[in-house]
């Protein structure tokens, strides 16, 4: 009656609401059909022009069958909150100029993006663990 006050369901409640409906939940079938999913994007990335509306349905088709592959293994709670503790691990990568500068000595083959205030490898841009970072806290999944 007052769904407007009901939070919007998260991509994981909707992956979790179709493999009840339809009965899905085999770990062994997911594994496959992630594979398969990456496959077909990484083939459309691959283009010379990829394709901009298939490309996006291929990276839906990933995250729903990732989902999908994370439900055989976890409740949707769990897979959310990991996510969330996932989420602050990788913003505590942030660091400024002044709190990078001595880490910066240490690892030549790093800089420091001025506007993102994230470290990166210089070879090839990928976004490294900094001074601030943090691992994310998921030990709650053994309790």
């Amino acid at each position: 009656m007052f769904s407007f006050f009901r939070r919007k369901p998260s991509t994981v409640d909707r992956v979790n609401e179709a493999n009840q409906i339809f009965g899905f939940g085999d770990a062994k079938l997911y594994s496959t059909l992630v594979r398969e999913e990456l496959k077909e994007a990484l083939q459309e990335i691959r283009r010379k022009e990829p394709d901009r509306e298939y490309l996006l349905k291929e990276v839906c088709d990933l995250i729903w069958v990732a989902n999908g592959f994370a439900l055989t293994q976890f409740t949707p709670q769990e897979i959310e909150r990991a996510f969330e503790e996932v989420y602050k691990s990788n913003m505590s990568k942030v660091c400024t100029r002044k709190q990078a500068e001595p880490y910066l000595e240490d690892h030549e083959y790093i800089e420091i993006n001025e506007t993102t205030g994230y470290l990166r490898r210089k070879s090839d841009g990928k976004y490294v663990k900094g001074p601030n970072y943090t691992l994310p806290n998921l030990s709650f999944i053994n309790q």
